[in-house]
């Protein structure tokens, strides 16, 4: 029997992303706060940069784009990881 999974970790991503990216359009002191930036890393110690960039994107035709890939691209590699792991009875 062949069961389907639910990309749920595909989903949390998503969601976080339209969210931070919603947030980052309004508050342009919060997308300066999210972008990668070198010199903040490394004398301010701002490591979060290395993540929060990620989240965040240009305008709402990026942010579909990016979204409907992640989408087809997260199902496929969460049933890899599925398969793989066997993580499934």
């Amino acid at each position: 029997m062949v069961q389907e999974i639910q990309p749920i970790i595909t989903y949390v991503i998503l969601g976080l992303t339209c969210l931070t990216s919603y947030k980052a359009f309004e508050d342009p002191q919060l997308k300066q706060n999210l972008l990668f930036n070198a010199y903040a890393i490394k004398h301010r110690n701002e490591v979060y940069r290395l993540f929060s960039h990620s989240l965040i994107h240009a305008d709402w035709m990026h942010l579909i784009f990016n979204s409907i890939v992640l989408y087809s691209f997260g199902q496929s590699v969460e049933l890899e990881f599925v398969n793989h792991f066997g993580l499934l009875k």
